[in-house]
């Protein structure tokens, strides 16, 4: 086990990168063993979540399970136990998935193979069972008698906690200790240039990088920040002394380059852009999950009313307000470069790191996502007796801020909730009903009706977080604050909006906003007994391959009041071959997190969805998949009667006398139900005459 130790921002997760890039089985002797590896980053960055021991250990074991399927006897027992036991939703328990890791590094065989595991940031996973998470990689790094051999690679800041478990490693890379040539080389390949050009001597020019490098201590982004700042400074004309005053006049602490940033922020003593800064880092430190460019441009575009401002918030105030041509340029700006837009791997690889705000023409389109630069950043932030306190300019209190979240979010969904019902009441065939809202009111829409709607929703890039994650927020704030009153009157307006019977079937966009958070005090709840509006939205939405949209709507939309459903049962319960087909042929990351085929291909047949369940059939969904009473779809077509649905089962293989746990077969239960002719289709394909259950035939 090798366990590299790094000061904040001293270059572990690039070192961790390049390990992970560029691990081969070179020290493999044969070419009979295998290399298997699976690596995680924890981070504060992506919520509870990213912190999670549990997310960590499913994460590390489904990558390995991917690369080698033989190894799927060593998760059979556990899965068919669970979900005997709480059914086919079951959450995986931390202690089964550790004996699971645990068993896979004692594996024997006649084969031997190398099981790489890298796990980064081991400092910001929740601290909760951390001790524990590194014994069970130190004792299976340990192990010398199994065909698996587990090497496993850690990275961290300093700790206590973890120095304690860790201390005695053998194998410690103390990065600030051994990166000091790779700064060296960082500031020469950036800043010889600039001096070259502004005709300085080779020993002002080394004089300059030996001050950096014996200051940086091992930390590569306040060197980053340096020589950025030396270089800006530096181009302006200055003279070699006012140059050497600059150079000796920056903070030697990463601390002091940030209040540094802030101070120019606030030194302009605009209001108005420091509000605007403000909002940028409460976005970004306050969000459930990262929001990607377009979002957050939406996001900012939305105003937090006054006190005396009631109005609703417009699809004309929403496009007064969007930054043009991008919100990228307001974010570097005013984010003083804390805050940045990061690119996946491919982004990355074409665009110098300098031209990567660049990447995408709009924000609609734009694939990066919107945060901190590095965790030091956020904890500089949220510090709470730090220099952002004493500023007394920028509120990051945590229940004001989830409170401006609820805002934004409540007043973007009364925009989106408005704008179908001022369409319908415009329409000439229904202006004299509209004159009325008190009478019924029947909204017919036309297909083209959906279609316009859809591709309204589309464009409203902050749909799909603001109904999701509304609840969220709305549980976090504080009815003594400002923003807590303000989102508290604002969602009482939007739930009393839902009531109207002008708002009949826009209210079931919303049913599940109102479900988690609950029904506002004195209000009696609304009854959501029609979801057939969102399900023609989401088949409309499928059919316009609008993956976003459709992920959204099933996310917030079609959960059930008890059990959630996954996203493949929601769409096998939609019933849209085309929206399940849609997730099932693109790269939407579907597979991978849902692939509980045989779940939805019960869910399908419950519904009777013909072709849903022949997609799922050729997908490999199990036609004898067994729910946890033991029932396959076959008993529940064979209880229902549903004579071509039973013949679709035999034509794809189902088993005429499968059991259910209290003894039940197909044939039982058609004849105990009085479906004869669906009894002798059972016969014909050869069910045994003792039908099962508490009678025989």
């Amino acid at each position: 086990m090798l366990w590299i130790q790094g000061k904040p921002a001293s270059g572990k997760s690039t070192l961790i990168k390049h390990f992970r890039e560029h691990i081969f089985p070179s020290d493999v002797p044969t070419e009979s063993k295998k290399c298997i590896v699976a690596d995680f980053f924890y981070s504060y960055r992506g919520g509870e979540l990213e912190k999670s021991h549990t997310r960590m250990l499913q994460s590390l074991l489904y990558q390995i399970l991917s690369q080698a399927g033989w190894l799927f006897d060593y998760f059979l027992e556990d899965y068919r136990a669970l979900e005997g036991r709480h059914g086919p939703n079951f959450d995986w328990p931390d202690a089964v998935l550790k004996r699971i890791l645990c068993s896979l590094a004692t594996h024997m065989t006649s084969e031997t193979f190398i099981l790489y595991l890298i796990v980064d940031a081991l400092d910001e996973s929740n601290e909760l069972d951390r001790a524990s998470i590194i014994d069970i990689f130190r004792h299976i790094s340990s192990i010398t008698d199994s065909s698996c051999i587990t090497k496993v690679l850690l990275a961290s800041r300093p700790n206590v906690d973890i120095e304690s478990i860790l201390g005695r490693c053998h194998h410690i890379i103390k990065l600030q200790d051994e990166n000091r040539a790779d700064i060296d080389t960082f500031v020469s390949h950036y800043l010889k240039p600039i001096y070259e050009d502004l005709g300085f001597k080779e020993h002002e020019f080394l004089s300059a990088k030996e001050y950096i490098v014996n200051n940086s201590q091992g930390v590569f982004l306040w060197t980053n920040f340096v020589v950025q700042d030396l270089a800006s400074k530096a181009r302006r004309g200055l003279s070699k002394r006012e140059i050497r005053q600059v150079l000796e006049s920056l903070p030697l602490e990463l601390s002091g380059i940030y209040e540094r940033i802030i101070g120019e922020l606030l030194d302009e003593n605009d209001d108005h852009e420091i509000k605007k800064s403000e909002r940028i880092f409460q976005l970004v430190l306050f969000a459930s999950r990262p929001l990607n460019v377009a979002e957050f441009s939406h996001a900012m575009a939305v105003t937090v009313p006054t006190k005396t401002d009631t109005s609703i918030f417009s699809e004309e105030n929403l496009d007064e307000n969007l930054f043009r041509p991008t919100v990228k340029r307001p974010i570097i700006s005013r984010g003083g470069n804390l805050v940045e837009t990061s690119y996946g791997g491919k982004v990355c690889e074409l665009f110098p790191r300098s031209l990567v705000h660049s990447v995408g023409e709009t924000d609609l389109h734009d694939p990066g996502t919107v945060q901190l630069m590095h965790q030091s950043a956020r904890e500089f932030l949220l510090r709470p007796d730090g220099y952002m306190k004493r500023t007394k300019r920028f509120d990051f209190c945590e229940a004001t801020c989830h409170g401006v979240f609820a805002i934004i979010s409540l007043r973007y969904l009364q925009m989106i909730a408005e704008k179908p019902v001022k369409a319908w009441k415009k329409s000439s065939v229904n202006k004299e009903v509209a004159s009325d809202n008190s009478v019924e009111v029947e909204c017919n829409w036309s297909d083209e009706d959906f279609r316009e709607y859809v591709q309204y929703l589309d464009g409203k890039r902050f749909f799909g977080y603001a109904l999701e994650y509304l609840a969220f927020h709305m549980d976090r704030i504080d009815s003594e604050t400002e923003s807590g009153r303000k989102a508290q009157a604002l969602f009482c307006r939007l739930f009393d909006k839902m009531t109207n019977p002008f708002f009949k079937h826009i209210q079931s966009l919303f049913r599940n906003v109102f479900k988690l958070y609950g029904t506002p005090p004195g209000r009696a709840p609304i009854i959501y007994d029609d979801t057939s509006f969102q399900r023609r939205l989401i088949s409309v939405a499928a059919e316009a391959n609008k993956v976003e949209l459709v992920l959204a709507l099933l996310r917030t939309t079609l959960a059930r009041d008890t059990e959630p459903l996954s996203i493949l049962q929601s769409l096998a319960e939609l019933g849209s071959e085309q929206a399940l087909r849609l997730f099932l042929d693109q790269d939407t990351g579907l597979n991978a997190a849902e692939g509980d085929y045989n779940a939805a291909f019960r869910v399908a047949a419950y519904h009777y969805h013909e072709g849903i369940i022949k997609l799922l059939l050729n997908r490999g969904a199990d036609i004898n998949t067994a729910a946890q009473d033991g029932s396959t779809p076959l008993h529940q077509a064979a209880i229902n009667g549903d004579i071509e649905l039973i013949r679709i089962l035999f034509d794809a293989g189902a088993d005429p006398n499968t059991r259910m746990k209290d003894g039940s077969t197909p044939l039982y239960l058609a004849v105990q139900n009085g479906h004869d002719a669906v009894a002798q289709l059972i016969t014909a394909a050869g069910a045994d005459v003792i039908a099962g259950g508490s009678d025989t035939l």
